[in-house]
């Protein structure tokens, strides 16, 4: 069976990307983690359906705000929708991922369900547009 769609997800927490691959796989999605950003990515990425970003990073990485800059100041990824996940919830941290070019905002933790829910109501509308375009 054909994936439903492409997430790339990047994170610091290996437990966390390790069990948000595991549940995006078994909903038939292709997952691409990774636990540290790397401008190479930005290759990877032209046929992502949704990017995930977690925003705080260790010091001397670029946060989840500067790399969500970095890949919609790019023409052919500017379309992807980037949703930064974090237990940071604060209103202006909701704020701050906007202002930074996010589509949404996924806060940890978050119930198995409805991030599912999210990923496929994102990555279908993604399509749809795809196809509109």
């Amino acid at each position: 069976m054909m994936a439903k769609g492409k997430i790339f997800y990047l994170d610091d927490e290996p437990e966390l990307l390790e069990f948000v691959e595991f549940v995006l796989k078994r909903y038939k999605y292709d997952v691409i983690v990774k636990e540290k950003w790397d401008d190479k990515y930005l290759d990877e990425l032209e046929d992502v359906d949704m990017i995930i970003l977690d925003i705080m990073f260790p010091e001397g990485q670029p946060d989840g705000y500067e790399v969500c800059r970095r890949i919609k100041g790019i023409e052919k990824l500017g379309n992807i929708p980037i949703y930064m996940f974090s237990a940071k919830a604060f209103s202006e941290d909701k704020e701050e991922a906007l202002e930074n070019g996010a589509d949404g905002f996924i806060e940890k933790p978050v119930p198995i369900d409805n991030l599912v829910k999210l990923v496929e109501k994102v990555v279908e509308e993604k399509k749809k547009n795809d196809f509109i375009d």
